[in-house]
């Protein structure tokens, strides 16, 4: 019995070389979900700059505008 438990203890089954589980079947569906998820991640942060730029267009938009009225009702008088 010690034997036996010496040696599970030199081997631990949950414990794989790398190579073993690269060839797994799951480790390309692994792969390419981890890609998914970044691509996901990359256009998500994408639209959400886009939106960010829109808005700060927006605001100058309409800082602008508020300094032309300004201007003009300066004028005007």
């Amino acid at each position: 019995m010690r034997r036996l438990d010496a040696g599970s203890a030199k081997h631990p089954p949950h414990l794989h070389p790398q190579s073993d589980t690269l060839n797994t079947p799951a480790a390309p569906a692994a792969a390419a979900a981890t890609a998914a998820a970044a691509a996901a991640a990359a256009a998500a942060a994408a639209h959400q700059q886009h939106q960010q730029q829109q808005q700060q267009q927006q605001q100058q938009q309409q800082q602008q505008q508020q300094q032309q009225q300004e201007e003009e009702e300066e004028e005007w008088w």
